[in-house]
């Protein structure tokens, strides 16, 4: 279940997200009958954005939770993102991550599952 908010004026933006996850009567097949235990998780983003210099210069920041079977994990980032040429086409983005043993992790993001500590990335598009 998902529940998904948000809201943009003049340049600002606020979104807001709740979710909780629930996994239980398991089914499988094989020798072992031993049961699965139910899993469930709770957990929410908050982001917010601001345009502090009109179609140029957007900041931001946001954070998010998970609490759950597995242990509780969050993330704090605070980055901006500036547009050459003030469409969204062309852009540099420079962030910051606060990492409390993050629970995703792939090739696409640049910290591992279970990574805590500071990320400094910065890209252009």
């Amino acid at each position: 279940m998902t529940l998904d908010a948000g809201v943009k004026y003049h340049g600002l933006s606020l979104e807001g997200e709740y979710f909780r996850r629930w996994l239980s009567n398991f089914t499988f097949t094989g020798p072992n009958t031993a049961s699965i235990p139910e899993i469930v998780d709770d957990g929410y983003q908050l982001q917010s954005s601001a345009m502090a210099v009109q179609k140029y210069l957007q900041v931001y920041l946001s954070g998010s939770q998970i609490f759950g079977s597995f242990g509780d994990a969050g993330e704090l980032r605070a980055g901006a993102s500036w547009y050459f040429t003030g469409q969204r086409g062309l852009r540099a983005n420079a962030e910051w991550i606060l990492l409390n043993n993050c629970p995703v992790g792939y090739t696409a993001v640049p910290y591992p599952v279970g990574g805590n500590g500071n990320v400094f990335t910065s890209a252009s598009k």
